[in-house]
């Protein structure tokens, strides 16, 4: 009997390898050429990582000061949610990553301030200090090295760092309005009416945010040459009359008659006068506050007791 052919292939014996096709070998190929490119990749920085070149050191700061950024952004969200330990907890280990950053340390110390700790308080004031490279940073750091004498009772000492972080570099109304209450506490009132005076002149100065603007970008001018650039020309410039012109005065008018720190402002300087026994100026103050800000209750209940205390008694004639 005749067998008739199959076109089935024969099988292979076991553990035999088939046979190497042009596609199974072109495979091979580029697997060991990405394996080898991978591995020159790697010698290629382990041979740059011993002589350490600047843009790879500076690749590796910017990672470091990215992750330290998100840490102080996490800790700066307790802190306004009033989570102080959180915050605390936040800074600290944002400075593992970055241990010379001013600002974080900085942070930390109002932290601790806002927690009644002065003992870590001052350590990390004192850190930020070392480690800060601008002059707004410095005032800034004066700002709450005052506050920290004034919560240990050392007025002097508070005043003498207040009186430091006056300067262009910070915010006057922020700095004087600290002095007026620090002086309100003594109960030295003329000083403390001086005090509140200021900070309502700083408020009302229709240039106060753009001098915070142009502080805030010479912080980042410090590693940005094209800022760096508009400072040295445009940024280096007070404004005019001409320059306001152009920004709408009308609209900083419109700002500061809604803006409640300035109703705040009117209302301590309400009681202040109502110290000095200058009537008159007290009412005028509490009604200036309820104009720019009609809810402030505090300023309602002083103005019902002055006018109050003002009226001619019942039944008196001229």
């Amino acid at each position: 009997m005749s067998s008739s052919s199959s076109t089935t292939p024969a099988s292979r014996p076991a553990g035999e390898a088939p046979p190497d096709g042009p596609k199974a070998s072109a495979r091979r190929t580029v697997i060991t050429w990405v394996l080898f490119g991978i591995w020159g990749v790697l010698v290629a920085f382990g041979i740059l990582s011993l002589f350490s070149p600047t843009w790879l050191e500076d690749l590796g700061q910017r990672g470091r000061s990215t992750e330290a950024f998100v840490g102080q952004h996490f800790g700066d969200l307790a802190f306004r949610s009033g989570d102080y330990a959180r915050a605390i907890a936040e800074y600290r280990r944002a400075l593992e990553i970055d241990p010379d950053n001013a600002g974080i340390y900085l942070n930390l110390g109002i932290a601790y301030l806002e927690c009644r700790q002065p003992s870590p308080a001052r350590e990390a004031l004192q850190k930020a200090e070392e480690c800060a490279t601008t002059p707004r940073m410095h005032s800034r750091i004066a700002l709450y090295r005052g506050d920290l004498e004034r919560l240990q009772g050392r007025t002097e000492e508070a005043l003498h760092y207040y009186a430091a972080a006056l300067g262009p570099e910070t915010r006057p109304d922020l700095v004087y309005r600290k002095i007026g209450a620090l002086h309100l506490e003594q109960e030295n009132y003329e000083l403390a009416r001086q005090s509140f005076e200021q900070c309502l002149a700083a408020q009302l100065d229709p240039q106060l945010p753009y001098r915070e603007m142009l502080n805030r970008a010479r912080d980042a001018a410090a590693t940005d040459a094209e800022l760096q650039a508009w400072l040295e020309t445009w940024g280096s410039q007070e404004l005019t009359a001409a320059h306001w012109a152009k920004l709408d005065q009308e609209t900083v008018d419109l700002m500061h008659q809604s803006d409640p720190e300035i109703a705040k402002t009117h209302n301590h300087l309400g009681l202040i006068c109502y110290r000095l026994d200058r009537i008159d100026d007290a009412i005028g103050h509490f009604e200036a506050s309820l104009a720019i800000w009609p809810g402030n209750r505090d300023a309602v209940t002083n103005l019902r007791i002055l006018k109050n205390l003002s009226a001619p008694a019942a039944g008196t004639t001229n």
